[in-house]
């Protein structure tokens, strides 16, 4: 896993960690409709970070891969233990 991926997930969670938890302030209190409301009721700090946390992950797994294995080597080793198992 590279650092970039790791800090990429970072600055994710980062995000949407302030966007939940800071929507308050982004709207105003001007003319709030009912699903606005709901949602600055419903989003305190446990659950932007657990939503901030969950995304971050998603970003890290989304973005994982691993390493491509050279099907020669494998066959090397595979011919080496069956020749060390009939000696």
């Amino acid at each position: 896993m590279t650092k970039n991926k790791v800090f990429l997930s970072i600055v994710v969670f980062v995000g949407v960690f302030s966007l939940l938890h800071g929507y308050q302030d982004l709207i105003g209190t001007e003319e709030i409709n009912m699903v606005d409301q709901a949602l600055i009721n419903g989003f305190d700090f446990q659950m932007s970070f657990l939503v901030g946390l969950l995304s971050g992950l998603l970003v890290l797994v989304l973005t994982y891969n691993k390493e491509k294995i050279d099907p020669n080597i494998l066959t090397e080793e595979f011919i080496r233990t069956k020749f060390q198992c009939l000696i």
